[in-house]
């Protein structure tokens, strides 16, 4: 039974990991390509300068977005290894501000492309 359980704790720890890793990965590939969009626009290599900074930041923001549910999701596979009072409230708060960042980032842009829009 203490085999099983070690086991499934070397599961979650490696799963949570992963998780982790691929959202660091996300982040750092959309801070690359929203880096390498706005060199282009800015020494004007982009023909007809289809990417406002407004269009690269929402693309960044978009991928914050997706970087820090991916966050989430790992903490609370963290939290299923190490239950313990301090753990759960730290992972609490940790989720309510990245929920918070997320809304607002959501929020912001929506009313950018609603402004494209009209």
């Amino acid at each position: 039974m203490k085999e099983s359980l070690e086991i499934f704790d070397s599961v979650f720890q490696v799963i949570s990991f992963a998780l982790s890793t691929f959202s660091i990965l996300i982040l750092v590939k959309g801070a690359v390509v929203s880096l390498w969009l706005f060199i282009k626009n800015f020494t004007g290599s982009i023909k007809c300068q289809a990417h406002s900074n407004n269009e690269i930041k929402n693309l960044f923001a978009g991928y914050v977005l997706l970087s820090l549910e991916i966050l989430i999701g790992a903490d609370i596979v963290e939290s299923i290894i190490k239950p313990d009072f301090n753990d759960l409230m730290a992972l609490g708060i940790i989720v309510v501000i990245r929920t918070v960042i997320s809304f607002f980032l959501q929020r912001e842009i929506a009313i950018d492309e609603k402004n494209k829009a009209a």
